[in-house]
């Protein structure tokens, strides 16, 4: 890879977090609220997809590309892991409150407490995630 190919990955990470966030926004929202007689997997399938895209995009690089160890500092410069590390509190922070949430078990519209909690998790990837997008755009 090229120093200017690292650098414009390293440009449009924050970009590329948001909209993977976005899209899993979306997917959650259509699994979360799909009828009850589609009983197909696909629309959790596609909502761990990105759950697990917007994972390694915020907390690392991916494996599939071949950096050089001078290449990786670059990516993950003190900014990127301070911004990380920001990221990472916020998500356990919504995890908390998640958890929280679904041990009191409260009678919303409905809705079961296993969906709570897949709530919960998605919510704590996605909040991570437009957390470290938020900081590295702030930070450009």
């Amino acid at each position: 890879m090229s120093r200017q190919t690292v650098e414009s990955f390293a440009d449009r990470r924050g970009r590329n977090v948001l909209l993977i966030a976005i899209a899993a926004i979306g997917f959650t929202a259509f699994a979360v609220t799909r009828p009850e007689a589609n009983t197909s997997p696909r629309p959790f399938l596609m909502m761990a997809v990105f759950l697990i895209a917007c994972l390694v995009w915020t907390f690392g690089i991916p494996r599939l590309l071949r950096w050089t160890k001078r290449e990786q500092s670059m990516l993950n410069d003190e900014l990127v892991r301070l911004n990380q590390h920001r990221a990472a509190r916020a998500g356990f922070s919504i995890a908390l409150i998640g958890l929280g949430i679904t041990a009191l078990q409260p009678p919303v519209a409905g809705i079961a407490a296993p969906t709570i909690a897949i709530i919960a998790l998605a919510t704590a990837i996605i909040g991570a995630a437009l957390t470290f997008a938020g900081f590295e755009y702030a930070g450009k």
